[in-house]
């Protein structure tokens, strides 16, 4: 065993003098070919494709949700939407997912307020007040939750 092991951070610094890479694209490619489990693979990517797409999620759903949580390959996002576009059934029920327009939310003529006790603050009562429609709030401290009425005289 050699008493001299390149730390990682040595041979980064030694990969950085080098004129070119010592694996090209091509020779990982012929190894993979060569490989009985990483041919095997390969050879089932359109099994792979087919399957993610059972359910018929559609080209971003599929990319995001479900593919990339189990497997990966370069140029993998092109094949999804060649799987998706080459199949004439997803293309007849694209067009049948139409979005619905928007409603918007119709106020009520009077305005809403809604007022609360909040409890006690430091011997004072906390009361709230909130308009419903603008969300504008108003707190105030009362010393009593109790007023008197109006005397008749």
């Amino acid at each position: 065993m050699p008493c001299n092991i390149p730390q990682p951070g040595e041979t980064i610094l030694l990969m950085d003098h080098l004129e070119e890479t010592p694996v090209t694209g091509a020779e990982i490619e012929d190894w993979t070919k060569r490989d009985p489990v990483l041919s095997q693979a390969v050879r089932r990517r359109s099994k792979i494709l087919a399957a993610l797409h059972e359910a018929h999620p559609g080209v971003s759903r599929m990319k995001a949700l479900t593919a990339r949580s189990y497997v990966w390959w370069l140029g993998l996002d092109a094949e999804f939407e060649k799987e998706v576009k080459g199949r004439n059934k997803c293309q007849l029920h694209q067009a049948a997912f139409v979005s619905a327009p928007l409603h918007p939310r119709e106020w009520p003529g009077q305005r809403r307020l809604h007022i609360d006790y909040a409890g006690s603050f430091h011997g004072e009562m906390v009361i709230v007040v909130l308009d419903a429609h603008s969300k504008y709030l108003e707190v105030h401290l009362m010393k009593s939750t109790t007023f008197g009425l109006p005397s008749r005289n």
